[in-house]
């Protein structure tokens, strides 16, 4: 018995200057203000839809990483996109082929990690536009994906576009 206390009477002490510490940590760190990020995560989320229907490839470079671990799924079978430089190419050929974007977003929810750095969403988008001189209306496109905050800027990491099918895929 002697034994445990003596024990006990040594651990207590280094156990409690552990906590303090971190205490001490968490106190230093500033707390994150997560409705502010989210703010400015939409800002850059919304400039999803001005990047398109602008044509404006000096706009994407700003919010899309430029790195080999961007990864963006499209519509199309073959679309998908990894790294900037690929993407960057094929938007640059989509804006040469469209006319008259237009593109209405709604039902947006983003939601922000504790950490404030890093946020998904999901969207839905109107889509028109004119391709091949005919107009194409696409309702409820679905856009998904990550933004991350880097060095004090958000940037798309990650985002998945799909159309829905009309009825079911498959009966369940």
């Amino acid at each position: 018995m002697r034994t445990y206390i003596a024990s006990l009477l040594v651990m207590a002490p280094i156990l409690l200057a552990g906590c303090a510490q971190e205490v001490e940590q968490e106190e230093m760190t500033p707390p994150v203000d997560l409705v502010a990020e989210k703010a400015a995560a939409k800002v850059v989320l919304d400039l999803f839809p001005q990047i398109m229907m602008e044509e404006n490839l000096e706009l994407m470079a700003k919010a899309f990483a430029h790195d080999p671990n961007l990864l963006i799924f499209g519509t199309d079978a073959p679309e998908r996109w990894v790294g900037y430089e690929a993407l960057a190419a094929s938007i640059e050929i989509q804006f040469a082929s469209y006319e008259d974007t237009e593109i209405v977003t709604r039902d947006q929810l983003i939601t922000m990690h504790s950490s404030g750095d890093v946020a998904w969403f999901s969207e839905l988008l109107d889509w028109h536009v004119t391709a091949g001189g005919e107009r194409v209306e696409i309702e409820g496109m679905r856009f998904t994906g990550v933004l991350e905050k880097r060095q004090g800027s958000w940037v798309f990491i990650q985002g998945h576009a799909s159309v829905p099918v009309s009825g079911q895929a498959m009966e369940y």
